[in-house]
């Protein structure tokens, strides 16, 4: 809580020289088993360290909230998302996951990496490549997620791999009708990270959207004049709640 305080109070100056180091030790404390967890797990202690573990990812992803509507004001450098995925992976190498990958997860995983650094060294060439830079910023957060044991979230990576793909290999301009449903269904989650995440990148992309990705928007105003409709295309309307809402209840109590 100190750390996403910290980070609260000092976002407009957010820098990597000390934000990085805040973002290591939440991704210790989140993704990989620590010493006292391990004692815990052998105990059978689960809930304890369960518990701990998925405070300590959701506070990462707070501070990841707040971070990241600062995005479209550096889009010529990494995003947020993309650095805390590399201290992510450097941790991996020395670290055991709380949710290790299975071969068909880790193979997935490995072909979104490939892409994010080919996403990262076009953008270095041409920083103002905006729709590049919404897929790092939807493909790090994808990739974090499932590191966070959120395996609903491979299919939503396979799409953007194909996607990217699809952008990179055709002359052409590429429908944008899969990433705006993923933009939507981000919309529709708890987490205010998601939700302002989805309406960054809808900035970005915004100038090449066309008729066919406006009709799929018209059809979701159709669907929210009913209930029944609204809760088929987003499945989690009774649980609708702005997380920074109940954080700051929290903190008031």
């Amino acid at each position: 809580d100190s750390m996403l305080h910290v980070v609260r109070t000092h976002k407009t100056i957010s820098d990597k020289t000390w934000v990085k180091p805040l973002i290591t030790s939440v991704i210790s404390m989140g993704f990989f088993k620590t010493s006292s967890a391990k004692v815990d797990q052998e105990n059978q202690d689960d809930d304890h360290t369960d518990g701990f573990e998925s405070q300590a990812r959701e506070r990462l992803y707070s501070i990841l909230a707040d971070l990241i509507p600062l995005s479209k004001k550096s889009i010529h450098s990494a995003s947020w998302p993309y650095i805390t995925l590399q201290v992510l992976l450097s941790q991996e190498q020395s670290k055991e996951l709380i949710y290790p990958l299975d071969d068909g997860l880790n193979k997935i995983k490995l072909d979104a990496l490939n892409d994010l650094e080919g996403i990262r060294r076009e953008l270095e060439n041409d920083p103002s490549a905006s729709q590049l830079y919404g897929l790092e910023l939807l493909l790090s957060m994808t990739v974090l997620q499932i590191y966070g044991g959120d395996t609903e979230s491979l299919s939503v990576l396979e799409d953007l791999v194909t996607f990217y793909h699809s952008m990179r290999d055709s002359s052409e301009e590429n429908s944008l009708i899969g990433v705006i449903e993923i933009l939507l269904a981000l919309l529709a989650q708890k987490k205010a990270l998601l939700r302002r995440l989805s309406l960054l990148v809808w900035e970005l992309f915004v100038d090449k959207v066309g008729t066919p990705e406006l009709e799929v928007l018209f059809d979701i105003l159709s669907a929210r004049e009913n209930k029944e409709g609204f809760t088929a295309l987003f499945e989690a309307e009774d649980d609708y709640v702005d997380e920074e809402d109940d954080e700051e209840a929290s903190q008031a109590q």
